[in-house]
């Protein structure tokens, strides 16, 4: 199917994946919005704090949130078809990661005029990529955000010089909230010379991904070496379902770190914005960081990096030098993260000597800039 050149009106994009992903698609929201300046374009997100996030994003008219895990009985998941197919869309983009049966299902349900998406290595039948209009091939050398943006090509957008900086948008009550956080942290004015370091230790739970984990022990002995020389305040970061992981580290931390409770991702967003550095496992918070335009040290062992990987001055990543790493990429994306070692390696042979070092000079660099 040739669908190059045409004048869509009624565009709708499907980021039901995690909140990274939801980031990493605003670059083709964006692009696509200065194609079609007339057009609605609706976005589906998977999780309520992703949309929050996105909320002020001039590039879309509408998000909603489509989590399949709460539209449980038959009669409600008919209800949805029905009232999305009633919106006829006559473009649907299916992001990238688009591996899974249900995102190829929905698709065709709500039935869209063309519905274009990515074609994986392994596809099988049963995954139901055959009920899109259109498949591009995966590329498994290039970032998320650049899939994304190779699906414009199908529609004739030209990609060469789009604008590949990543967004989210906080609300005037988020920033002041952050304001009143940080001054509460620091006293009145925020000294100069008091370096903020971000860590998250945590990561999903789904799939397998807490294999993604550094650990709480390292994260806490990283935090200990930048206390020491900087004199600096570290904030663990990570939902409620984190809060023991956060413990673990700050009973180990010889200076207490702040423990931000979660109270949602705008405000979080907007604390990172006050910090110098960020730490953290390959995580939608990492991703947060980087959207916020935080330097940031990624740590990678299971999962390709070059999926997150922006390859930039803001983005420090740092692989597992273990041989079995990386061992899941966009080659078995579809199936879930399982090890089959005995004892998961790659993250613990990520020494603390080779992250330390990278915030040292990073932060080094900064004291002097500023003096």
């Amino acid at each position: 199917m040739n669908v190059s050149g045409r004048k869509f009106k009624n565009i709708a994009v499907s980021s039901i994946s995690g909140i990274g992903n939801s980031i990493f698609a605003v670059p083709m929201l964006r692009l696509l919005r200065k194609n079609f300046p007339e057009a609605k374009i609706t976005l589906f997100v998977r999780f309520k704090p992703a949309r929050a996030l996105l909320d002020e994003c001039p590039y879309v008219d509408e998000i909603m949130v489509i989590d399949y895990s709460t539209v449980k009985s038959f009669k409600s998941k008919v209800r949805l078809i029905c009232e999305l197919r009633r919106r006829k869309f006559d473009l649907l983009i299916t992001a990238f990661p688009s591996e899974k049966r249900e995102k190829n299902l929905f698709a065709f349900l709500i039935g869209a005029g063309v519905r274009i998406s990515h074609k994986y290595v392994n596809s099988k039948f049963s995954d139901l990529g055959f009920l899109q209009s259109v498949r591009i091939p995966v590329d498994i050398s290039i970032h998320d955000l650049e899939q994304n943006l190779r699906l414009l090509e199908i529609i004739g957008i030209d990609t060469t010089n789009a604008d590949r900086k990543l967004q989210i948008w906080t609300s005037e009550d988020d920033q002041t909230f952050a304001a009143n956080y940080i001054e509460k942290l620091l006293g009145e004015g925020r000294r100069k010379d008091k370096i903020l370091v971000g860590f998250h230790a945590g990561s999903s739970e789904e799939f397998g991904m807490t294999y993604k984990r550094w650990g709480a022990r390292n994260f806490a002995r990283l935090g200990n070496l930048i206390t020491e020389k900087y004199d600096a305040k570290i904030l663990l970061f990570g939902g409620p379902e984190e809060k023991g992981l956060k413990m673990a580290i700050a009973e180990r931390m010889k200076v207490t770190p702040v423990i931000v409770e979660k109270t949602s991702m705008p405000k979080d967003a907007a604390i990172m914005d006050y910090l110098d550095l960020f730490v953290s496992n390959d995580s939608g918070n990492m991703n947060l960081a980087l959207a916020v335009g935080i330097f940031t040290i990624g740590l990678f062992g299971p999962v390709d990096s070059v999926r997150a990987d922006l390859k930039n001055e803001q983005h420090v990543v740092i692989n597992s030098p273990a041989h079995c790493s990386p061992c899941w990429g966009l080659a078995n994306i579809t199936e879930p993260l399982i090890c089959s070692l005995p004892e998961v390696i790659c993250m613990k042979q990520i020494a603390l000597e080779t992250v330390f070092d990278a915030a040292d000079k990073y932060l080094s660099k900064l004291i002097e800039t500023e003096n």
